[in-house]
């Protein structure tokens, strides 16, 4: 819904003035992993599209001699603000925005309704190469991969893309690796080191797994981040024009909840923050990513196909390691299945190279369900009934029944339920458990 102090603005024909209150509404906080704040993000950057594209036509239809205070003959009031207003695309090295959410769409393989909201958000977020985005999102999901296609839709593509990952430096080492150090700067230091952040001079900086870096190497970025300035060992405070993107496995309030990350930095880099869906809540994107698999092979002139058991239990299977997991675990079945002269995945052959679960970790996923849980009870609406008995226990029922351990049978789910859920599914049709499936059942 438009805001009204807009649309007055749009209907008097003051379009610059319009666009300015529109910008000033982006520039706040998103957390676009939020329906709602995604949805209002969309609506505000569709806004600013329109508005800038009336303003264009106004601006190419003027005569020679056109005044400022003409402006109103084409549609646009005059305004005491400067601004500056840029087609969506001007020449045909510059993508639009559509070309840059088709890039990311296919890169994430995905047709999850949600998921592309996040991706047309971020497609927006590509061009503005002088704020930091934040994505996060668990292993596998994709997050170094994304920040360099941001890269290579940007306006800075054509300078240098650097990554670091914290999580494979030792913590002293994360801040040499990142801001350089001059040879004889500290203890054994025999020569000089350049540094990712010189490395990347106008282009982008990928730092994945910044929760696992330290204060002191936070608090040197969001210094760069707010005044293009950091510290450097055995050369003090350095200048650099770089765009930083964040990547982190762990939800950013959660870091902060933990005292895992500081308040001033995370208010910082929250203004624009991306989640990456996990594979297994979007079951539909397995087996749209298994038909590009397959497609892929193809073109390499090797014929697979995955008969329908198999199938169902890959989409199924939760993959904890996303789809790098299952990236990985479809090459096993492949190259066992040529070596035994077939050229179709079976059950068999999936219960002979079963997948390997990861154990994630418990306190994270913990944490996550009470923020979930939280904003679902602020959002229940109590004419509905109990949050409990007729929301809650049915739908956990129904992901026990249809989701929980796709190779176990329902009949003996049922029998271990009481076990598993302290839910009585002894007698079937007549028990505690199957009443509250049909409940959910009948609602879906």
């Amino acid at each position: 819904m438009m805001d009204e102090k807009i649309a007055k603005l749009i209907r008097r024909g003051s379009l610059i003035d319009a666009f300015n209150l529109i910008q000033k509404q982006l520039d706040k906080y998103f957390d676009l992993s939020k329906t709602g704040q995604r949805k209002i993000y969309l609506a505000l950057q569709k806004q600013k599209d329109d508005v800038s594209d009336n303003i264009w036509v106004a601006i190419k239809s003027k005569k020679p001699g056109y005044a400022k205070g003409d402006a109103s003959l084409y549609g646009i009031r005059p305004t005491e603000e400067t601004i500056t207003i840029t087609p969506r695309k001007k020449n045909t090295d510059e993508l639009s925005i559509e070309e840059k959410f088709n890039s990311l769409k296919i890169l994430a393989k995905t047709n999850d309704s949600k998921y592309l909201e996040i991706l047309q958000s971020l497609a927006y977020e590509v061009d503005q190469i002088d704020k930091p985005i934040l994505i996060f999102g668990e292993t596998g999901t994709g997050k170094s991969l994304t920040a360099r296609e941001i890269h290579n839709l940007s306006k800075r593509k054509k300078k240098p893309f650097e990554a670091i990952n914290c999580a494979n430096l030792t913590l002293n080492n994360i801040e040499i690796v990142l801001f350089g150090t001059e040879a004889g700067s500290y203890t054994d230091s025999k020569k000089a080191i350049k540094g990712k952040v010189k490395a990347a001079e106008g282009g982008t900086l990928f730092i994945d797994e910044i929760n696992r870096s330290t204060p002191e190497v936070r608090g040197n970025l969001l210094d760069l981040i707010e005044y293009k300035k950091y510290e450097r060992r055995g050369t003090g405070t350095q200048e650099a024009n770089v765009r930083i993107i964040l990547g982190t496995n762990v939800h950013p309030a959660e870091m902060v909840a933990q005292d895992k990350m500081e308040k001033d930095f995370f208010h910082r880099i929250k203004t624009r923050m991306f989640e990456l869906i996990p594979i297994r809540k979007r079951k539909d994107d397995i087996l749209l990513f298994v038909n590009w698999f397959l497609e892929e092979l193809r073109k390499k002139n090797v014929k697979m196909t995955v008969d329908n058991e198999a199938l169902n239990f890959i989409t199924k299977y939760p993959w904890p390691g996303n789809l790098r997991d299952l990236s990985g675990y479809l090459e096993l079945l492949v190259d066992r299945s040529l070596r035994n002269n077939k050229t179709t995945i079976t059950m068999d052959m999936i219960k002979s190279n079963h997948p390997i679960q990861i154990p994630s970790s418990f306190d994270s996923e913990k944490f996550q369900l009470q923020q979930l849980l939280l904003s679902l009870l602020e959002q229940w609406d109590v004419n509905s009934g109990s949050f409990l008995d007729d929301f809650l226990n049915p739908l956990m029922v129904k992901i026990y029944i249809e989701d929980y351990k796709p190779e176990m049978n329902r009949t003996t789910k049922y029998d271990h339920a009481s076990r598993f859920l302290g839910i009585s599914g002894l007698n079937s049709k007549t028990s505690t458990l199957h009443k509250l499936y049909l409940k959910v059942k009948t609602e879906s």
